[in-house]
Formats: structure tokens, C-alpha cells, sequence
């Protein structure tokens, strides 16, 4: 999973349907993989945050995998990622 946060300094900053917002696109050895958004276009609530399940088949060794984050919000804010492996 690919999370993103939105901040500008120390705070925080929130949209309501932050789902419309931002995509990703992921790349997995070369080849495209799906981004699948945990919050989608009709959120109610201001947030800060999405965040991408990316399914991808266990391996026994290293492989390279790159995504790329676009957000349209047009406040500029800073973009904090962090990626969480989540085992099924």
C-alpha cells in the first residue's frame, strides 16, 4: 500500500472528495500494475490523505517497482508518501 498526505509546514491539509484529486500509477519490473484508490471520489469528510492498494504476487527475490502520484487539489501543498507491505 501507497499512502500520501497532503502538508504544508507542520499542518495538515484537507479537501473533501480528496478521491477526485490524486491517481497513481504504478510500475512493477517494467509492466504496469493497478492502483486501486481506499478512498474514492464521494467522501464526505474533509481528509488529508489517500492512500493505493497495489496487489502484487510474492517473490523470492528483489524486484523494482516505481509509482508516480499526481495531484490536482491546486493548493501545491507537499506530498508525504510511505509505502506498508500488508501480507494477505
Amino acid at each position: 500500500m501507497i499512502a500520501t498526505e497532503m502538508r504544508k509546514g507542520s499542518a495538515a491539509v484537507t479537501t473533501t472528495d480528496v478521491g477526485k484529486y490524486f491517481t497513481a500509477n504504478g510500475i512493477l519490473e517494467g509492466e504496469p500494475v493497478p492502483c486501486h484508490p481506499v478512498l474514492g471520489n464521494a467522501i464526505y469528510a474533509p481528509t488529508s490523505w489517500q492512500a493505493w492498494r497495489i496487489p502484487i504476487e510474492a517473490s523470492p527475490s528483489p524486484r523494482t517497482f516505481q509509482v508516480s502520484i499526481t495531484n490536482s487539489v491546486g493548493m501545491n501543498p507537499a506530498l508525504v508518501s510511505r509505502g506498508y507491505f500488508l501480507p494477505m
